[in-house]
């Protein structure tokens, strides 16, 4: 390992090498946040070498400049954290002025096809708050993921099962993930048009790991 306990391109390319042998296809590069790493489209560029499917999750401050060069590189898709479209509330959530900088990024990953662009959207706020958040990913041709906030220190969560309900009593169509058992809901927008959102419910789902085949590692 190197001297600062962060993998090298090197190290993770041989891991990936590793992986693939164990018939591994798809990788997900998060954070921390993994866009901070200069020689993060390098890496994206070894990983499509042996991965069928190639991801990241992101706080999107830093994707704007980046993303068309790490569609080029072999990136497939991404998520984006974004939890509120509300200024002084992002702020306040993150303590930065960077509002601005993670729409143009979505905007950006939308406009180099790296499809799906899902926003992850942690159910922090009330309802009303999240759907402006829901709208505005949707107006950006994004996929919003609404998540149930967990709390690090006792594994519990905030049960979202209200929202839930509220989408599934607007919705037009609803099909189901084989991972995780997620519901993935088809509503109309404000034009009319039909737009999906996911309900990601880690701890109140009961049959959340029933079919996860992931292996974590920490860089």
């Amino acid at each position: 390992m190197a001297t600062n306990h962060e993998m090298t391109a090197d190290e993770i390319e041989t891991l990936l090498k590793v992986a693939r042998k164990l018939d591994i296809k798809r990788v997900k590069f998060t954070g921390g946040e993994p866009l901070l790493r200069h020689d993060i489209v390098d890496i994206v560029s070894r990983a499509s070498k042996y991965m069928e499917d190639v991801s990241i999750t992101t706080n999107g401050t830093l994707l704007a400049p980046l993303a068309k060069k790490l569609k080029a590189a072999g990136l497939n898709r991404i998520n984006v954290s974004l939890d509120t479209v509300d200024r002084e509330k992002y702020e306040e959530i993150t303590g930065e002025d960077m509002l601005d900088k993670v729409l143009k990024g979505i905007k950006e990953a939308v406009a180099a096809e790296l499809n799906p662009v899902k926003v992850n959207i942690v159910a922090i706020l009330p309802l009303k708050k999240i759907m402006e958040t829901v709208k505005t990913v949707w107006r950006l041709g994004a996929m919003p993921q609404i998540i149930e906030m967990v709390n690090v220190e006792n594994g519990d969560g905030d049960d979202i099962s209200h929202i839930e309900s509220y989408i599934a009593s607007r919705a037009i169509k609803v099909r189901h993930r084989h991972m995780h058992r997620r519901r993935i809901y088809t509503l109309l927008d404000d034009e009319g048009n039909e737009r999906e959102i996911e309900v990601v419910r880690p701890i109140h789902n009961s049959a959340f790991c029933a079919a996860c085949t992931r292996l974590r590692v920490t860089s």
